[in-house]
C-alpha cells in the first residue's frame, strides 16, 4: 500500500512514468523487503534504457546495503555516483535515494544521515526542486537539533 501511495504522489508531481518502476524498486529496498531485492534489481537492469537502468541499479544497491546495516558502504557507493553528468531525472532519483538512505539510518547513524540529507539538499538546489529542498532542510534542522540520546531512540 505504501508503494502505491508513493507512486501516486509521483504521478501527481508529473514525474515520468518510466521512472516509476525504478523508484518503486528503491522504495521496496528501503521498506526492507529482502525477497523483492533480487527480482527488482534484475528488472532495473533489463529495462530498455541501459545507461539509465545501470545508474538506477547502483542507487538501489546502495539502499539495499543500508537496509542490511551497511550504512557507510551504502553511503560510500552513493558518494562515488556522479549525478552532475546525468540527466535531471537521474539527479532527482539520486537525491531521493540519499533522502531514503538518511531516513533509514537516522536512528542509528546520525552522522551519515545528516551528510546524506545535506548532499541531497545540494542536488535539489542544483535541479531547482524547491519542494524537496524545503523538506530536506526541515529534516536536517530537526536532526541536527535533536540531542544525541533522542536520535538513538528514533
Amino acid at each position: 500500500k505504501a508503494i502505491e501511495e508513493s507512486l501516486d504522489v509521483l504521478r501527481h508531481q508529473g514525474r515520468p512514468t518510466v521512472l516509476e518502476w525504478h523508484v518503486q524498486a528503491l522504495i521496496y529496498c528501503a521498506l526492507g523487503a529482502p525477497e523483492a531485492e533480487a527480482p527488482l534489481l534484475r528488472l532495473i537492469e533489463r529495462s530498455s534504457d541501459d545507461e539509465f537502468n545501470g545508474m538506477m541499479g547502483e542507487l538501489a544497491r546502495a539502499l539495499c546495503e543500508v537496509r542490511r546495516g551497511e550504512d557507510r558502504e551504502g553511503y560510500g557507493r552513493l558518494l562515488r555516483f556522479k549525478p552532475e553528468l546525468k540527466p535531471t531525472r537521474v539527479q532527482h532519483a539520486f537525491a531521493d535515494t540519499l533522502v531514503a538512505l538518511a531516513d533509514l539510518v537516522s536512528a542509528r547513524n546520525r552522522g551519515v544521515a545528516i551528510a546524506a540529507y545535506r548532499r541531497a539538499r545540494t542536488v535539489y538546489r542544483e535541479i531547482k526542486s524547491t519542494t524537496d529542498l524545503y523538506r530536506v532542510r526541515t529534516h536536517v534542522s530537526a536532526l541536527a537539533e535533536k540531542p544525541r540520546e533522542l536520535v538513538a531512540l528514533g
